[in-house]
């Protein structure tokens, strides 16, 4: 089983939330930019870069707002979590540290990815999406807790 510390960003603007698209064997879902941190980086630093990679827009890490964490036993997505996975995510509210009207533009395609999509709460709604948070979260406007998730696909 494949473990791993993964940390994600949540960017908003203009009512709008920015995702990662993603396909693999047929199925479309979208998740938070972000990915694998790096020996000796710190969490709020991986982030920034991930997110600049997947995404092409320069942003800060702000506060932790969530804490998601689950395993997969069986996982035939990706050869490498075929054993199992088992991740967890520290997904931080991050803000633009430039020009505004930068444009999502991968500069770096990870496995499964097609794309960059931002996402109203009525879109948001109508696809599949992770953390499987309610879609009112995504957009709150102040956040009072760090929510910890666990989910364990026992199979």
């Amino acid at each position: 089983m494949i473990q791993r510390l993964c940390p994600r960003g949540l960017l908003k603007v203009n009512n709008q939330v920015l995702f990662i698209e993603y396909q693999f064997k047929g199925e479309i879902f979208y998740a938070l930019p972000g990915g694998k941190q790096e020996k000796g980086e710190s969490v709020s630093t991986c982030v920034e870069r991930e997110f600049l990679e997947e995404t092409g827009i320069s942003v800060k890490a702000d506060n932790v707002i969530l804490v998601n964490e689950f395993i997969e036993r069986n996982n035939d997505l990706v050869e490498e979590w075929k054993e199992g996975s088992h991740q967890t995510e520290i997904i931080f509210l991050m803000h633009r540290s430039t020009d505004a009207s930068e444009q999502a533009t991968p500069k770096v395609i990870d496995i499964g990815m097609t794309g960059v999509k931002w996402f109203s709460p009525e879109e948001l709604a109508k696809v599949t999406y992770y953390p499987a948070m309610p879609v009112a979260w995504f957009f709150e406007e102040d956040f009072h807790h760090v929510p910890y998730l666990f989910k364990d696909n026992q199979v």
